[in-house]
């Protein structure tokens, strides 16, 4: 099967526009053996030269770019998405990115044996020459389709319906900072994700206006099953939250993308509605994201606060979004700040009510984890 062919007939499966751009290309030293181990879902990352795409004047892979891997006698075999790109000096590479690839026995030592020899001779006929410090290009992928994944049943829409139904089972996978009452383990997405549901029904007499809860609760089903390929983002990593955007429209293409076409955009657009936070829905939505584990973190006495020390300050700026939704809710949510005094500090203390923003000093703990 050419390219073109598995292109078309992932698009078509995958309800995606057969004008999306794509590359082809098969992966160095041995093509056969690397495809294998992609569709396999051991290999999920990949290493290139950096300063050799300008050399070549190729594009550098970016977040969501498609790509058709071919095998040594150009037939393809599968369709991957970029979900993350990074530079990395050779030496900087981690064990993780060499587990990642999925070759030989996994470790760093075998990832960097291999390919020492291999971008030694990338740089053959080129001005680059290679060291320790060599600009090395790394890149996580998600496998999409494999050359057999046509349908298996008669009715393709349930077929669809049943992928992402398990795809998103994947979710109770990604655990987030925040604890279990109780001091148990860190709880997963998809128990915030139901937690959040339930509160809000329960709580929606509190919310500023007048919302469809049945809207609400799926919001809170929904926002978080991005992550299944972007990760959790803690809510005060200022690296992570600059891509946050990009994997998280990477990961709703490639997730939502499963479902048939009118449910693929029902689910995109409520998603686009929480992330747009205009709605009362949406911002009522946000409330219950913010209160459901500032609960957790009350009910265990503020550990995970102590623990990550986050400031007062971030705290507060973070909260805005729930006073937005509900004025009661973010005055639980000041009360419950100043009662767990970890330390004094000053602080400003916002203040929604009537919609003003208005600021007094006073004591709250110094440190507060993420309300994400």
């Amino acid at each position: 099967m050419t390219a073109n062919e598995l292109w078309n007939k992932f698009c078509e499966i995958k309800n995606i526009d057969k004008h999306t751009g794509f590359s082809a290309w098969a992966f160095g030293g041995a093509p056969d053996k690397l495809v294998e181990l992609v569709m396999l879902g051991v290999k999920t990352a990949t290493a290139s030269g950096y300063d050799l795409y300008r050399f070549c004047e190729e594009p550098v892979p970016a977040v969501g770019d498609y790509s058709v891997i071919l095998n040594s006698k150009d037939e393809a075999m599968c369709v991957i998405q970029t979900t993350k790109v990074y530079v990395s000096d050779f030496d900087q590479v981690s064990e993780e990115h060499a587990y990642k690839e999925g070759e030989g026995d996994r470790s760093l030592n075998y990832w960097k044996k291999v390919h020492e020899a291999f971008f030694m001779e990338e740089c053959i006929n080129s001005p680059i020459e290679f060291s320790d410090k060599f600009k090395v290009l790394c890149e996580e992928f998600v496998c999409l389709f494999r050359v057999d994944d046509y349908p298996v049943t008669e009715n393709e829409r349930l077929r669809q319906q049943i992928d992402f139904i398990l795809e998103i089972d994947k979710e109770k996978n990604i655990f987030r900072q925040t604890h279990l009452s109780g001091h148990g383990r860190n709880e997963n997405d998809a128990e915030h994700a139901w937690h959040m549901a339930i509160m809000a029904f329960l709580l929606q007499e509190y919310a500023n206006e007048k919302v469809d809860i049945a809207k609400v609760m799926l919001m809170c089903l929904i926002h978080d099953v991005v992550e299944i390929d972007a990760g959790d983002t803690y809510a005060y990593d200022t690296e992570g939250l600059k891509t946050q955007k990009a994997r998280e429209d990477a990961a709703k293409e490639r997730i939502y993308s499963l479902l048939p076409k009118d449910q693929k955009e029902q689910l995109q657009s409520i998603f686009d509605e929480f992330e747009a936070n205009e709605t009362p829905e949406a911002k009522f939505a946000h409330a219950m994201d913010n209160f459901q584990p500032l609960l957790l973190n009350d009910s265990n006495g503020g550990a995970d606060w102590r623990e990550h020390k986050v400031t007062a300050k971030q705290v507060y700026g973070r909260q805005q979004k729930t006073a937005e939704g509900s004025q009661t809710l973010y005055e639980v949510t000041d009360a419950i700040v100043e009662k767990l005094k970890l330390a004094e500090v000053d602080f400003v203390c916002l203040n929604f009510a009537n919609g003003d923003m208005v600021g007094h000093t006073g004591v709250i703990p110094a440190a507060i984890t993420a309300v994400e």
